[in-house]
């Protein structure tokens, strides 16, 4: 199982961006040889963000209406992961045990979502 990443969520939508074929293609490939991606709450957040950022604050300017529309269709592609009290529990471990400081929080939470859900793999552009 694969965990799509915020920057594949933006860029799977994206028809002028440069990844997006790309993209589009590596995902056709997971799902042909039966693989699941699936994504996070968080990253649909951070998805959310990007989308209803300012252009000149590096976001896409969209309106409320118009990432509900992208989000919906992202939901049918890929399914969001259960988000509940045990990755709260495993990411608390995660923080502590590897003394987590800053911005890198929000990653141990994905790691900490993965570990419980049982996603091995992450999808994300490089």
């Amino acid at each position: 199982m694969y965990l799509a990443d915020t920057n594949i969520l933006i860029r799977f939508l994206l028809r002028n961006d440069p990844a997006y074929q790309p993209i589009r293609r590596a995902v056709t490939l997971l799902k042909t040889r039966q693989e699941r991606i699936v994504t996070s709450a968080q990253n649909m957040v951070e998805f959310w963000r990007v989308c209803t950022r300012p252009l000149e604050q590096n976001g896409l300017g969209l309106t409320v209406e118009a990432t509900e529309q992208r989000l919906r269709l992202l939901e049918r592609h890929f399914p969001v992961l259960a988000d509940d009290a045990r990755t709260y529990a495993e990411w608390k471990l995660i923080v502590l045990n590897h003394r987590v400081m800053g911005k890198q929080v929000h990653d141990a939470r994905l790691v900490a979502s993965m570990t419980v859900q049982g996603v091995t793999r992450v999808l994300r552009q490089m």
